[in-house]
């Protein structure tokens, strides 16, 4: 498979007994790693210092021979960080995978671009992360439904996440594609995959081109428990002009960061909000001086974020010199 497109077809698993694993033991064994005899985890990388030395050649095409395994699969499978030596181009083999009960990673793996193996995929308990890969199609993970941990997309040439169509719940969804880093290619200006997203602890979309966060409008709560962040942090977004699909939030659990989004004029779609955890609102302070721009809109005085009684909702940092470059609630409110 050379390149992954948002056609994709769903390679179906034969459910009925178990799964050879001849092909898979044999490639262990001819590189040297180590493998679970039940196929439960597979975690096949070099520690830091290895990176250099220690790779290894693309996985087998033959299906990965634990439909469920309960523990973590991670490929870091190309030298640090971007060496030129290319080794996983497919993951045509994993398309036996349903669910994972730990985490599924592909890291540094500079050469890989095709997915599709990922076509049956449904659960990943804990994280599914690509890191620093040349994925630029998630349209295979259209039966992802849910991913209990972080769902992480860091420094690949992603411009949309098309895909995730299915994707119902989410613990952490990190999506730093790196918009000013011309290495990672064409940067994320589209989330419309995640237009069915119902549940989530953090959305990060940081340094990005999007314009508009239209997708998660189907979100009333970000309030699912995580490990790490939680809230949704939409800052260094220099071409994100609207934030209307937060109009349907009520709890917050975490923060809200809105930092450095210099076009953003209207913040009435944070009137419905109800509860926040104190000092977790994150507010340019430039924000009160773009009054004369159209369309430009305050928090509605009516609001919960605007009652005295929420003033501490609105971050305070505990560097005074830091302090000017945070709304108050008298900077964005009436």
């Amino acid at each position: 498979s050379d390149s992954a497109s948002d056609s994709v077809v769903v390679i179906v698993p034969d459910h009925v007994g178990p799964l050879d694993d001849s092909a898979w033991v044999a490639y262990a064994q001819r590189n040297g790693l180590s493998y679970h005899s039940q196929w439960e985890e597979v975690v096949w990388s070099g520690n830091r210092q290895e990176y250099y030395k220690k790779t290894f050649p693309q996985i087998p095409s033959e299906p990965f021979p634990n439909r469920n395994p309960e523990g973590h699969l991670s490929f870091t499978c190309c030298q640090y960080p971007d060496s030129g030596v290319h080794t996983l181009t497919h993951v045509d083999g994993l398309s036996s995978l349903e669910t994972v009960g730990g985490s599924l990673a592909f890291t540094f793996s500079s050469s890989l671009r095709d997915i599709s193996g990922l076509a049956n995929l449904r659960r990943v308990e804990n994280n599914l992360g690509f890191f620093r890969t040349k994925v630029t199609s998630l349209a295979p993970l259209q039966n992802l439904e849910f991913v209990g941990g972080r769902l992480e997309l860091t420094q690949i040439p992603l411009t949309n996440l098309n895909g995730l169509e299915g994707l119902k719940e989410v613990g952490e969804l990190r999506a730093y594609i790196d918009a000013n880093n011309p290495a990672y290619g064409a940067s994320l200006n589209n989330i419309d995959g995640l237009k069915n997203l119902e549940r989530a602890g953090y959305i990060g979309l940081q340094g990005t081109s999007i314009t508009h966060v239209d997708a998660l409008s189907n979100l009333t709560e970000i309030t699912m428990p995580t490990e790490g962040y939680r809230g949704i942090d939409l800052s260094d977004n220099q071409y994100l002009a609207s934030i209307e699909g937060l109009r349907n939030l009520t709890h917050v659990i975490g923060a809200i960061k809105l930092i450095n989004v210099p076009n953003i004029v209207d913040l009435s779609p944070l009137n419905n909000i109800a509860y926040m955890e104190p000092n977790r609102l994150h507010i340019d302070k430039s924000f009160s001086s773009r009054g004369s721009r159209v369309g430009y809109k305050r928090i509605s005085p009516d609001a919960w974020l605007c009652q005295p009684e929420n003033s501490d909702v609105f971050f305070v940092p505990s560097n005074p010199r830091a302090v000017r470059n945070y709304a108050t609630q008298a900077d964005v409110c009436g």
